[in-house]
């Protein structure tokens, strides 16, 4: 990513994002199993959510950042 003067490239924020799904997909599986119930697929999914919250916010500062150089 951007460090300093450098530009966000746009390939390697595509090529991190992939490789989260699939950390997620794989950490979904662990976390849930075979046959999860709905309570435990609702908990999961919110985790998620919060996670992708949280990757939004560092983003949005990241690219307040680099508009104000």
């Amino acid at each position: 990513m951007a460090n300093g003067n450098e530009e966000l490239d746009s390939s390697k924020v595509q090529q991190v994002a992939q490789e989260t799904a699939q950390k997620c997909s794989i950490m979904m599986q662990t976390y849930l199993g075979q046959d999860p119930d709905s309570s435990e697929a609702i908990e999961f999914l919110c985790l998620a959510e919060g996670g992708e919250v949280t990757h939004y916010e560092v983003l949005a500062a990241i690219s307040k950042s680099l508009m104000v150089k």
